[in-house]
């Protein structure tokens, strides 16, 4: 049940408007960092907040490893065969598609030639039952004209969100990225401030490639 069912759209904008003036002027920075990350992301979904999306990009050069342990109960391990499946259902059910097919045909174009390099780079987090319900690739890419490595396709399902998964997952890649490169970077957008709050903590920094997405850190407070 959602904390806000039954209220009106104006209503809800109403009530959740002081915290976000709050957090606008808060001088405890963790605090309000968060308070405006989460008001803003709920207004978000539910269709009421006007910031404009802008893709935004953050480097690494991955000097310090972060740590985080999984909470009890859960584990880690590298992809296995058969696994497509598991990360098409976890990222349907953040999403990212709207059907499974669309994630497996993605998955398909992007990893199915590098299937040896998923198997070292591709990471789940499984819950009591052994059951995959996150994952994170510590992948590569272009950077600037040169390959690095690239923190990618982070997802938890919404049923684990909020049960302190992603700090662990992101570092766990992190950890695997430092194996085989010396930087990293990662592509996020303007209306996803908890998770470029979260990045920033664990050693990615804002990295402004162009005009709009100088206009666009301008949206990220804290940034």
């Amino acid at each position: 049940m959602e904390l806000w069912s039954g209220s009106s759209g104006r209503a809800w904008q109403d009530t959740i408007k002081p915290f976000l003036i709050f957090s606008s002027i808060c001088y405890v920075p963790p605090i309000c960092e968060t308070l405006h990350s989460v008001c803003t992301e709920i207004l978000i979904k539910r269709g009421m907040n006007t910031m404009k999306t802008i893709p935004l990009y953050m480097y690494s050069l991955l000097k310090t490893i972060p740590e985080s342990a999984l909470p009890v109960g859960f584990q880690f391990r590298l992809f296995q065969e058969g696994d497509e499946k598991h990360w098409a259902r976890i990222n349907v059910s953040t999403k990212e598609f709207s059907v499974t097919d669309a994630a497996l045909e993605r998955f398909n174009q992007e990893f199915g030639s590098h299937l040896a390099e998923v198997k070292k780079r591709m990471l789940f987090i499984l819950n009591e039952e052994e059951t995959p319900i996150g994952t994170a690739t510590a992948w590569f890419g272009i950077w600037e004209g040169r390959v690095i490595g690239r923190l990618h396709w982070v997802e938890i399902i919404p049923e684990y969100q909020g049960k302190g998964l992603g700090a662990p997952l992101i570092s766990k890649a992190i950890e695997l990225l430092a194996v085989y490169h010396e930087e990293a970077y990662l592509k996020t957008q303007t209306t996803s401030q908890a998770a470029i709050h979260l990045y920033k903590k664990l050693g990615f920094e804002p990295a402004i490639l162009s005009e709009e997405e100088k206009e666009g850190w301008s949206f990220i407070k804290g940034s």
